[in-house]
């Protein structure tokens, strides 16, 4: 089965993912395609995409194709918010109070990812805010690369947490080194892009979060990057 997380990393997807799931029943392609910015052959592409993972099915009723949503798949990414969550919660404040008291080490996590687009795509991904809305979990930001500026990113909250990330941009080194903080119920991570050219001219992407304090916290932010940057190959490829 295909992967759950590169399936949904699609905003389009993802809008097709909702309507099918308000709607609880089957729908028609042109009831589907009602609102969106793409054509007939991109919205049967999409849920190509979705039927492959599981997470769409479908049957004919004569000449026509109706879609179902089958909402089991998506208790992976269900198992992954709840485990990020956790961390979220309000208890994390006291147990950062007591390891900065304590003088615990704090945690730095590195990944390194190679992305089959080149340097000046994979750019534009990281640092427009209308693309970072196509990879991110976060679907509002004001995201701007230029040092000094405030910013946040947003996504529906959950109980003890609000959603919302906060930043500053400390760093932009046009098309190959982005910093900025990532700031959230006292958390205040340190987040470093490097981009670098292949000889095939694709990218190696480098992410270095750094001070994260918990284990949990840890954890959670490497597979939520794993699986966001699949959505920013796409999007990149996309620009290329």
């Amino acid at each position: 089965m295909a992967d759950v997380f590169r399936a949904i990393a699609d905003a389009h997807r993802r809008d097709l993912i909702q309507k099918m799931g308000a709607a609880g029943s089957e729908l028609p392609l042109h009831v589907l395609m009602q609102g969106m910015d793409i054509g007939r052959t991109a919205v049967s592409k999409h849920l190509a995409v979705l039927k492959q993972a599981g997470i769409v099915s479908e049957r004919r009723r004569g000449r026509e194709t109706l879609y179902r949503l089958n909402a089991a798949p998506l208790k992976q990414v269900y198992d992954w918010v709840s485990f990020y969550e956790s961390f979220w919660r309000a208890q994390v404040l006291s147990l950062q109070g007591f390891l900065r008291k304590e003088g615990y080490a704090m945690k730095t996590l590195q990944l390194e990812f190679h992305l089959d687009a080149p340097v000046e795509a994979v750019w534009r991904a990281l640092t427009e805010s209308e693309l970072l809305t196509q990879w991110m979990f976060f679907k509002e930001n004001t995201f701007r690369p230029i040092v000094g500026h405030r910013f946040y990113f947003k996504m529906q909250g959950t109980d003890g947490w609000n959603g919302v990330v906060e930043g500053e941009v400390l760093a932009v080194e046009a098309p190959h080194r982005l910093v900025y903080t990532w700031e959230s119920l006292g958390e205040k991570n340190e987040i470093e892009w490097k981009l670098e050219e292949t000889a095939e001219g694709t990218t190696r992407l480098l992410l270095e979060q750094r001070n994260i304090q918990a284990e949990q916290a840890y954890q959670g932010a490497r597979m939520g990057w794993e699986a966001m940057v699949r959505g920013l190959e796409g999007v990149a490829k996309a620009l290329a």
